[in-house]
């Protein structure tokens, strides 16, 4: 009798021991599936939550967004959230219960749905990240293909929660100063700017100049560093007067040597000083400092040889 006691105690040490070392195993950070993520071969991204529906593929080695609309992705944005991605920490199980999927907000009504599906369709992420688990970078999440909820940390909560605007590439102008063949200024002191023979000639309606070449290649810097500070979602017909591009007080129009001509166009300021800008061929309009207008929107005097 006595020696089934001792075996029986013996046992009862035994599975406390191994449900110890199981909850041990649990609590150490693994990386799962984030660890086989290679970003090199992610073809696209797509991110769903109660604030956005967000879709970007890659195509010819550039990220676009094709849903909700259809423009280029901020590089920046996209490689954050890949690289974050990439080095996530997964540990503690919490729970395997459904009934608390709402509770840590790892439900597809309310959390953060992340896809990344790669080129050869293998090694996809499919994860739910719910709410912030303790600090800014730890949060609850649930894999598609696995019943449990993990804490997991390394990706800010804030980063999946963005506006859909700091999705969008805010570059609005950017080329090679030498591959520009002639500038044109319209506005009320127009001037145009060309090329000949390596020399570079201002014209006004009235006369000709010489051009002071640092200076016009200080003016080519500011338009080839032209941003936007935000963008303006109103195309409609009230929406283009309001901004006043429908009479833009200057229409710069950028020729190339390959023959691609870029055109813009700004309006009014808006009541925080900033100004309407639209690119022509495209539907989006951005809004620029009002610095960045100044600086593009010279005098002849300006660019001449004194």
């Amino acid at each position: 009798m006595r020696n089934l006691i001792k075996l029986f105690i013996i046992f009862v040490i035994l599975i406390l021991v191994a449900v110890f070392f199981r909850k041990m195993r649990d609590r150490t950070p693994v990386k799962i599936p984030f660890s086989k993520l290679n970003i090199e071969k992610v073809a696209s991204i797509e991110l769903k939550n109660w604030k956005l529906d967000l879709k970007i593929v890659k195509k010819d080695n550039i990220w676009k967004i094709e849903k909700p609309v259809n423009y280029k992705a901020d590089d920046n944005s996209v490689n954050e959230l890949l690289n974050k991605l990439k080095d996530i920490e997964v540990g503690e199980v919490i729970t395997e219960n459904k009934d608390k999927y709402s509770d840590y907000e790892v439900s597809p009504e309310k959390g953060t749905e992340v896809k990344v599906n790669n080129m050869d369709g293998g090694n996809s992420v499919n994860v739910i990240f719910g709410k912030m688990a303790g600090n800014y970078q730890s949060t609850f999440i649930k894999f598609a293909d696995k019943k449990e909820v993990f804490i997991s940390s390394g990706l800010e909560k804030n980063i999946l929660e963005k506006d859909l605007k700091l999705w969008m590439d805010r570059v609005i102008l950017k080329f090679k100063n030498e591959d520009v063949d002639s500038v044109v200024l319209n506005k009320k002191d127009g001037f145009e700017i060309t090329k000949s023979s390596g020399q570079l000639i201002l014209r006004t309606s009235a006369k000709k100049y010489d051009i002071d070449a640092q200076k016009y290649i200080d003016f080519l810097n500011q338009l080839n560093n032209l941003s936007a500070e935000d963008f303006y979602d109103d195309n409609s017909e009230l929406g283009i007067k309001t901004t006043g591009l429908n009479s833009p007080v200057l229409r710069l129009k950028i020729k190339f040597k390959d023959g691609i001509e870029k055109e813009i166009l700004l309006g009014k300021e808006d009541k925080e000083s900033k100004v309407y800008l639209s690119l022509k061929d495209t539907n989006q309009i951005f809004l620029v400092s009002k610095y960045s207008f100044e600086s593009i929107n010279k005098k002849y005097t300006d660019l001449i040889k004194k």
